[in-house]
Order: structure tokens, then C-alpha cells, then sequence
């Protein structure tokens, strides 16, 4: 039992059966199953959510664990854009500038107050 542990890239549903298989194999209390579940998770973070909550039965474990593995992709692809864009503005926002001391090594002005001309 303590032998069946998740591998990093199996998925949750794989390893919850068969693991919910073989505690009821050995007519484990949901408890029991519940507790077997959990400890050989490979996410430290799935585990602690899950200890925390209560659970009827392994059942609304699995809709749990599920639901929380949802929630973490959505959250993971909404800071992947937000990366993605914050890259992107900041890549144009230094296109657009002009490199203040090249500019003076040119003597690039506005020709009326001697400031430094932008390009656009």
C-alpha cells in the first residue's frame, strides 16, 4: 500500500483508482482510503488543500482533487498572459524610446530647445 505513490506526470484519476482499489482491497474506513490518498500524492500543495477539507466519502475526495487541479491550470494559464503581455508592452515601450546618451553622441536635437529629438 504505502508502496503506490503517484509519479510526477500520472494523472490524478489514474492513481486515485488504484489506489481507492487496493484500500478497499483491505476494507479501509474512508478515513483510512482518505489518509492512503493523500500521502502518496506527488503535489505537496494537493495534499495540504485536501487534509484540510472534510470529506463524506472518496468520492467527493476525487471531485476535489479534480476541481482543485482545474482551478491551479486556469490560475497558471491567467499569469502565463499576463506575463506574456507585460513582456510584450515593456519590449515596446523600450522599442519606442530613444537611448538618451546615443542620442547625445549623435547630437540628435530637436533643432528648437536643444532636447533630445524622439524618433517616431
Amino acid at each position: 500500500m504505502s508502496e503506490r505513490i503517484q509519479r510526477k506526470d500520472e494523472p490524478i484519476q489514474q492513481y486515485f483508482h488504484n489506489k481507492v482499489k487496493l484500500c478497499v482491497d483491505l476494507r479501509l474506513s474512508t478515513e483510512e482510503m482518505k489518509e492512503q490518498v493523500l500521502v502518496g500524492l506527488w503535489s505537496r500543495d494537493l495534499f495540504n488543500a485536501m487534509s484540510a477539507r472534510t470529506h463524506a466519502d472518496v468520492d467527493t475526495l476525487l471531485h476535489d482533487m479534480l476541481d482543485y487541479e482545474y482551478r491551479v491550470r486556469q490560475r497558471q494559464e491567467c499569469m502565463r498572459t499576463m506575463q506574456s503581455s507585460s513582456n510584450s508592452s515593456s519590449k515596446k515601450q523600450q522599442s519606442g524610446s530613444v537611448d538618451r546618451s546615443s542620442a547625445e553622441k549623435k547630437g540628435i536635437t530637436d533643432g528648437r530647445s536643444g532636447q533630445i529629438a524622439n524618433e517616431e
